[in-house]
């Protein structure tokens, strides 16, 4: 008995990994996505923001389009969109900036079909910088949007 529930368990581990992969590969086509133990993480390109702005460009909206098109097929993901900015400002400012950025983010994907019941938004300031903020580019790298996605095929929650 327990080695048929065993079996069953490697069987369901090893479904949800291939799952996994394949979602990863097939967003990888359209945007740049890393599998990561939070999840996949999804960086929509051209979510890069003017300083002290919340506005998505013609560019992001394409990108969450995309986005957006792949992941309404996966009815049990959960998703938390990440607002990010630079380290110019205080703090306080940048929290309110980055959940702003997030909402923004969060309301295109609901109008795009994704279920707003599956979306969380965190604003997380200039905690998380991926570039040097001490260059012009690197802070516009910093001005970002990341989608942390779990549950349903990825397996994490």
């Amino acid at each position: 008995m327990k080695a048929a529930a065993a079996a069953a368990e490697s069987a369901a581990a090893a479904a949800t990994a291939k799952a996994r992969t394949e979602l990863t590969e097939r967003l990888n086509r359209v945007l740049p996505t890393t599998d990561t133990a939070r999840g996949i993480v999804a960086h929509i390109s051209g979510v890069n923001f003017a300083t002290g702005a919340a506005t998505l460009n013609p560019s992001a909206r394409e990108s969450l389009a995309r986005f957006s098109g792949i992941v309404v097929a996966y009815p049990d993901i959960r998703f938390v969109v990440e607002g990010h900015t630079d380290n110019v400002g205080g703090e306080a400012t940048n929290i309110a900036l980055s959940l702003k950025r997030a909402i923004t983010v969060r309301d295109y994907l609901i109008a795009q079909g994704v279920p707003a019941s599956a979306i969380d938004v965190k604003g997380i300031g200039p905690a998380s910088p991926v570039a040097d903020n001490a260059t012009t580019a690197g802070r516009a790298s910093n001005r970002r949007v990341e989608v942390v996605m779990s549950g349903g095929p990825i397996g994490v929650r």
